[in-house]
């Protein structure tokens, strides 16, 4: 905004006196108002938005930046793989293959051990629980049984029990091998009921939460969450992209500043923006420098050189 002033001043030709300030907190920009009130100053600029307490006092030039007020919430981080692949069916049907495994044994070897009293010779490998068990897992698991039965009956179970783990197996490789390559994320949080019934607890800064207490009492008071100070939205934003493990609120405008010196940062807010924010300069009210200034702006901001 300094540089985007300066060339302002050039092009009017006018050479400027700044007043720096130490803070932007709510009462630092409500003696800068006064000042311009008092006519100490003419024009205040620096991050200062549009607001309707301060239309009275101050006549703001044309809107040159804008900047979304955001709740940024932890990102959805990986699904663990084990997770993933314990999920590929649900439990009532891993529960389904287990009673269909154990039936399967009792079935074979209920009937290897019945073609034993009626004469007919079976395979040794179903004539007892232990053996049975150990082919059908085999089978379950796509391995080799160590024999097939040998009466019609048992074969064509046998059979369908191949068959039916084949399919069993397929599907399962087929999951299992996209879980693997990518188990996919957690979903983040969207909204603010989701916010609000979350655990998360809200870092926040002083001079953001003196303006949010101002400018949206009802909506602050709503807030429920668990509070945490921090020094400075450079020290919340910061620690924020280093734990993702709470929730702050920021600009976008000067969020955007702080991440712009590190690679591929991970942010990410709710999809409704808490409010949205203008910023312009501010004249003495009455000035006749707004329209001339607004005229520039105009100019400006067509041809691409702020916004």
């Amino acid at each position: 905004e300094a540089d985007f002033f300066k060339l302002i001043s050039e092009t009017l030709n006018i050479t400027p006196i700044y007043n720096p300030v130490s803070s932007f907190g709510v009462e630092d920009r409500v003696n800068i108002v006064a000042d311009l009130v008092n006519g100490d100053t003419d024009v205040t600029f620096g991050a200062f938005p549009l607001h309707e307490l301060v239309y009275p006092y101050a006549d703001p030039t044309l809107s040159y930046i804008e900047s979304y007020m955001n709740w940024y919430v932890p990102c959805g981080k990986p699904v663990p793989r084990m997770e993933k692949i314990s999920q590929i069916f649900k439990p009532s049907v891993w529960l389904m293959l287990a009673l269909i495994f154990f039936l399967s044994v009792i079935v074979l070897w209920l009937g290897a051990r019945s073609t034993q009293n009626s004469g007919s010779t079976e395979s040794p490998s179903y004539l007892t629980i232990c053996n049975s068990m150990q082919n059908m897992w085999a089978i379950f698991i796509g391995l080799a049984a160590t024999d097939m039965p040998r009466t019609g009956k048992l074969r064509s179970y046998f059979c369908l029990f191949v068959w039916y783990c084949f399919i069993v197996s397929t599907l399962f490789q087929t999951y299992f091998t996209s879980f693997l390559v990518d188990p996919g994320v957690q979903e983040r949080i969207r909204n603010l009921d989701e916010l609000f019934r979350s655990d998360l607890v809200y870092h926040y800064e002083p001079e953001n939460e003196a303006y949010l207490r101002v400018s949206f009492p009802d909506y602050y008071s709503e807030i429920p969450l668990q509070r945490q100070a921090c020094e400075s939205t450079r020290h919340c934003i910061y620690d924020f992209l280093r734990e993702q493990t709470f929730t702050v609120i920021g600009h976008s405008f000067s969020v955007d500043y702080l991440i712009s010196v590190i690679t591929n940062p991970e942010l990410c807010t709710l999809d409704d923006a808490i409010y949205k924010i203008n910023f312009a300069m501010h004249f003495v009210k009455g000035s006749h420098l707004v329209d001339i200034f607004n005229g520039i702006i105009h100019g400006l901001l067509q041809g691409g050189l702020i916004g």
